[in-house]
This record gives C-alpha cells, structure tokens and sequence, in this order.
C-alpha cells in the first residue's frame, strides 16, 4: 500500500509541475497575441490598401482577425480556474479532503476588497475528515490525481489550440504583409 501511495504523491507532484509549466507557456503566448496591437496603425493601412485591391484578401484579413480574437479567448479559457474539477471524475465517492476549497464561500466583492471570511467548518472536523486508514487515504490520493489529470488536459488541449491559431493568423498576416509590400498598394 506504501508504494501505491507514494506513486501517487509523485504523481501528483508531476502533474502539478506539468501544469506550472503549461501556464508559462500560456504566459509566452500571451505576449505573442498582442504583439499585433503594437503595429495596429501599418495593419490597418495594409487594410486599407488590400480592401481596395481585392475582396478576396480584404475577406482573408477579417478571417485572420476573428481568428486572432478567438486565439485570445482560448488562451483566456486555458488560464481560467476550473471550479470544480472532481464532476469530471467518474464514480467519484472520495471527499476531496486533499485539496478542498469549497469550506470558503466567496462573494464577487472578495475579489475587490478583503473581508473576513471564515471557513464552513472548524479545525477539528477538518481532522477528523483526513482518512484513518490507508484504503481511504490512496482512494482521496487517486481522486486528485484524477481532478489534474482533467486541469493538466484541458490546458494542454486548449494551449495546443491556440498554438495552432497563432500559426495560422501569424503565418496568413505575414504572407499578407510579403504580398502588400510586392504589391506597392
């Protein structure tokens, strides 16, 4: 039962770790998005300039705007918290005792200013909910294995998403620029 339990802590740690390091990554792309916002002025007289060109590449430049708004939303989505990810666990019949943050009930106001919140329960229902024997204590282990194994994919699917978009609206626009600037327009 040990080595069960101490495989899952390093299981754990692992996620954890791989989940840190998603949301660097995510950090990185942040920054790429808006890199655009810094040249808005030369986008929108190469808008302008293709606009009265073609309708077809005035058409592609407003498909690689929504593309880029919708890049941003997606890298928003993947650094958002996920309220409550022991629903996506199935036949879940732990109790979350590892990492509970449903003892704090928080208003929108919390977020502004600090006040006094106190928890649901007191300290020593807080102990006496920490599983006695092992069984219990690897099944609490395994359900939030579980729950970052949920966090930890659905960032990774949400970063390699917006990976993807970022290719496209980067390598569009830039092939678009190479086009203007051949184009004189």
């Amino acid at each position: 039962m040990e080595r069960k339990v101490n495989f899952c802590y390093q299981a754990i740690n692992d996620i954890q770790a791989t989940i840190r390091a998603i949301d660097a990554k995510i950090g990185f792309l942040m920054v790429v998005i808006f890199i655009p916002i810094a040249a808005i002025k030369e986008i929108l007289s190469i808008y302008s300039g293709i606009a009265a060109h073609s309708q077809c590449l005035m058409l592609l430049m407003w498909l690689i705007a929504a593309v880029w708004a919708a890049t941003i939303i997606v890298l928003f989505r993947a650094l958002w918290s996920i309220k409550n990810p022991g629903k996506s666990v199935e036949g879940n019949d732990a109790t979350g005792v590892f990492f509970n943050s449903a003892h704090y009930k928080m208003s929108a106001i919390d977020c502004i200013f600090n006040f006094p919140i106190k928890s649901d329960i007191d300290l020593k229902t807080a102990i006496t909910n920490i599983p006695e024997d092992d069984a219990d204590l690897l099944k609490e282990l395994v359900f939030e294995k579980m729950k970052l194994e949920y966090i930890r994919d659905i960032k990774m699917r949400r970063c390699s998403v917006s990976s993807v978009l970022i290719l496209f609206w980067v390598t569009s626009g830039v092939s678009l620029y190479i086009y203007s600037l051949m184009s004189k327009f």
